[in-house]
């Protein structure tokens, strides 16, 4: 995630999936997208058949931001065929922080994560930007680095009025 995904509460959110995974197929195979946020493990889950299908893009998914607060984390979960399997399908998933909710309409800071090691095989694209995601930067040193905290995620801070 970065700090274009960060959307004011109630916005519609707009996001495509693309699922890259071979012997898997957007197409003719059947997946699904759960949206989960807060503390008492609120979720939404996205079936395929509520997406939109894209020739470009994979499918598009929308959702209502209004009872979501702070992160939200996707995960997808995508059923491969497989003949080694009892059932002949494989279940996969793949978990990642989608974006931030912002209760507010300018917080003074938000956290996201730095770049991790592991491969993801499923990949999110914002395709409308918020507003409020162009009013934040990345904390940097002195020397120009982004400070990043113990749990590998970047600050970022409202921009002044003046830059």
């Amino acid at each position: 995630m970065d700090c274009t995904n960060i959307i004011r509460q109630g916005e519609e959110a707009k996001y495509a999936v693309m699922i890259d995974y071979e012997g898997f197929s957007m197409d003719s195979d059947d997946f699904k997208v759960e949206l989960s946020w807060g503390l008492q493990g609120q979720s939404l889950t996205i079936e395929k058949s509520q997406m939109i299908s894209s020739i470009e893009s994979g499918y598009f998914f929308i959702f209502d931001t209004t009872p979501m607060t702070g992160r939200v984390i996707a995960r997808c979960t995508y059923y491969v065929p497989d003949i080694d399997c009892p059932d002949q399908i494989r279940t996969v998933t793949d978990e990642q922080l989608l974006c931030f909710v912002a209760t507010t309409p300018l917080p003074r800071f938000a956290c996201v994560p730095a770049p991790s090691e592991c491969e993801h095989h499923v990949t999110y694209e914002r395709s409308e930007q918020s507003d409020v995601a162009s009013d934040y930067q990345y904390l940097i040193t002195s020397q120009g680095d982004r400070i990043i905290t113990n749990d590998t995620e970047y600050i970022l801070v409202l921009k002044s009025s003046n830059e």
